[in-house]
């Protein structure tokens, strides 16, 4: 695969989605996107100003600060963002294309079959993407005489259950636009005219003799409205009406008579179904001697314009509302701060909550049978129970979704929830398991030595138990979760993410639980990992079934680790657009890719007149380190300024001798001190 083109495969290892690296990247740092459709490209317009528009629309979508994705099917597979070659493959007359609704979406991509997807199909596409935000030229409806014959288009039933909004110019006049209107009220259907008036337009007059349900006069009661219903989590999509430039309108009676008689020749010829509105435009066009199909262009690049305003505008309003939402919580923390709470706008974490216990062995020679000297010792653990009580002590409020059981180690773990200021609304009890408990051996020099693990408990963890949390999910400036969880948790919490733009932190805990995301289809969905050498390892051979062949010197020295690392990243970086990878006492390596080029830098574990480390304790470091670095970047700094402060937070838990030190607070790690000079060697 070059490096010019990148693909997110989702869905199912059979490849049904794929998602553009620009679309996926933009998705997971909060960029406004904007979904394009493709029949307009395969059935609505002739060769080549389908080529010509597509692009032009593309261009509008860029120019006014947001990403276009427009959506189509190529040999049996649904693109979420078209590169140009791909628009001029389906653009072309000499080929084969499917007008693709919802209903055929199932048989072309069995045929492996290409085609231009409707209203109703883009729609679909965009939400399982997490676009909230589409832009057509005008939506299907009921077809005139629609109540002998039925005829009623699939796009109507798309917006009664699928939450997105559609920007548009109205319902296309060749329909019955009164009763068009009446559906979309049975359907639940939110439409609002934009504009200075509240005439519902009808597609390419600005009027069409019906008034809109509702009326907004400017971009940001646009975004308004759509952030409302996300919010309210309601389930049905919106029309935004947005009426013709005046300039570019066709007289009404002119059209209505080019309508009428296309409507006639069709009847005539027997012509019905996805083939009317086609067949309807192509004869307007040659009525009106090509006016209609100017005018046609020239609203749907002005629903370019304001769709894109309007996703931009959106965007913002999202991350002010956490930004704001983040401000209350910590006021209400500060005012009454012996009552934590976690509430809607605080990030969320969901895994795994445990009891340690942690045998270091004294001795440099392991005996293994008989009894070591050494110490033992108890303490909260988790990967998840760790990564939030670091965020917690870091002042970003975390709501934490974990499972005990109805014993003392469940009641012990709820008693530090309250000492850390961590709030329990999120634990789940379970009378029929115990509380998950964890057994560390360390050898002498503190490493780990192996481990024994009672986690029956989290497998109890379903879905439907997550989606009682779902409104504070919906408002999460990033969530975090680990691999304790069973894989349909895993995939159902990623589409949630998704579907509302979240992005999301995954912690692999383990070996065989680092490739959960990819068991469950949602690799792509994750816009950070923290696996460590071993559990890269493991990803890589997972995703591209190759076996890496382990000898004893593998991973001994800083250059052997890093070009693991370099070798195994770029192809998790298909899906993952930031890794970090814990090298142990060599530190961090964090890549990213930019563009078309990946970078890596490398972070030493501490500054240079602090090292080597005294190291007490290794269990926590990891942990440590995935909170802070979250706990940054929902404070709003940079990922580089959150890494130095999570390796300042690993380096005090390594001398602590707790998973989490209690000296971890906002002033300890974002202050401006030697740590934050900790700079990286770039490759």
């Amino acid at each position: 695969m070059s490096l010019t083109r990148h693909f997110i495969r989702t869905l199912s290892t059979q490849n049904v989605r794929v998602i553009s690296r620009e679309v996926q990247q933009a998705l997971s740092n909060r960029q406004p996107v904007v979904a394009l459709e493709s029949t307009v490209i395969t059935h609505g317009m002739p060769h080549p100003s389908n080529v010509h528009m597509a692009v032009d629309l593309e261009a509008i979508v860029r120019n006014n600060g947001a990403i276009p994705a427009t959506i189509g099917v190529l040999d049996g597979c649904i693109h979420v963002g078209l590169e140009k070659s791909e628009i001029e493959r389906l653009a072309d007359p000499n080929l084969k294309h499917f007008k693709v609704s919802r209903r055929d979406l199932s048989f072309v991509l069995s045929q492996g079959y290409s085609g231009g997807t409707t209203v109703s199909a883009t729609m679909l596409c965009a939400h399982k993407a997490g676009i909230p935000v589409f832009v057509t030229g005008g939506i299907g409806g009921v077809h005139r005489d629609g109540e002998d014959t039925m005829d009623v288009s699939a796009d109507l039933s798309e917006l009664g259950r699928t939450p997105v909004a559609v920007v548009c110019a109205g319902v296309k006049s060749i329909l019955d636009i009164g009763r068009t209107l009446e559906v979309l009220e049975t359907n639940g259907v939110t439409v609002a005219t934009l504009g200075d008036s509240d005439d519902f337009p009808a597609f390419f007059t600005q009027t069409s003799g019906h008034k809109s349900p509702h009326h907004v006069t400017s971009i940001q009661d646009c975004a308004a409205l759509i952030n409302a219903s996300v919010n309210a989590g309601i389930d049905s999509g919106i029309v935004i009406a947005v009426p013709i430039p005046e300039h570019a309108a066709i007289d009404g009676e002119e059209i209505d008579q080019a309508i009428q008689l296309a409507l006639k020749e069709a009847r005539a010829e027997n012509i019905s179904g996805k083939d009317v509105t086609p067949y309807v435009l192509k004869r307007v066009n040659e009525s009106t001697k090509g006016r209609s199909l100017q005018a046609n262009i020239s609203l749907i690049k002005n629903n370019a314009t304001v769709g894109s305003q309007i996703a931009v505008s959106l965007a913002k309003l999202r991350d002010s509302g956490c930004a704001g939402k983040r401000r209350s919580c910590e006021q209400g923390k500060k005012q009454s701060i012996n009552k934590p709470t976690s509430c809607p706008g605080g990030p969320v974490v969901v895994g795994g909550a445990i009891i340690d216990f942690m045998a270091k062995i004294t001795s440099s020679n392991i005996m293994l049978e008989g009894t070591n000297p050494g110490r033992i010792m108890t303490s909260f653990g988790g990967v998840a129970r760790n990564i939030a009580e670091c965020m917690a002590r870091l002042e970003v409020d975390p709501l934490f979704i974990s499972a005990v059981g109805p014993d003392l180690h469940g009641l012990k773990l709820k008693e530090n929830f309250k000492q850390v200021g961590m709030s329990n609304k999120g634990l789940l009890e379970y009378t029929d398991c115990s509380t998950a408990t964890y057994c560390l051996v360390l050898d002498h020099l503190g490493e780990t030595y192996c481990a024994i693990g009672d986690m029956d408990i989290f497998s109890k963890i379903e879905p439907h138990d997550v989606l009682q949390f779902a409104d504070h999910i919906r408002n999460a400036p990033l969530l975090c979760i680990d691999g304790n969880l069973r894989v349909d948790t895993i995939k159902f919490i990623c589409e949630l993410c998704k579907e509302h733009s979240i992005p999301i932190w995954f912690e692999p805990t383990c070996v065989e639980k680092a490739v959960k995301p990819w068991l469950a289809s949602v690799l792509n969905f994750i816009s950070y990992t923290s696996p460590n050498l071993v559990e890269l390892r493991s990803m890589y051979q997972t995703i591209t079934g190759n076996a890496i062949p382990s000898s004893p010197a593998m991973g001994s020295t800083l250059h052997d680790k890093l070009e693991e690392c370099f070798r195994y990243c770029p192809v998790i970086l298909e899906s993952v657009p930031t890794i970090l990878v814990s090298l142990g006492r060599d530190g961090m390596l964090v890549s990213q890719r930019e563009g078309n080029k990946i970078v890596f830098k490398h972070y030493p574990a501490a500054p240079e007149h602090l090292l080597p480390v005294k190291v007490a304790s290794a269990s926590g470091a990891g942990d440590s380190f995935a909170g802070a670095v979250v706990a940054g970047l929902v404070h709003g700094h940079s990922l580089d300024y959150s890494v130095r402060a999570g390796l300042k937070a690993s380096y005090l838990s390594l001398l602590s001798g707790h998973t989490i030190s209690h000296l971890v607070s906002p002033t300890e790690l974002f202050s401006a001190d030697q740590w934050m000079l900790n700079k990286p060697t770039v490759f």
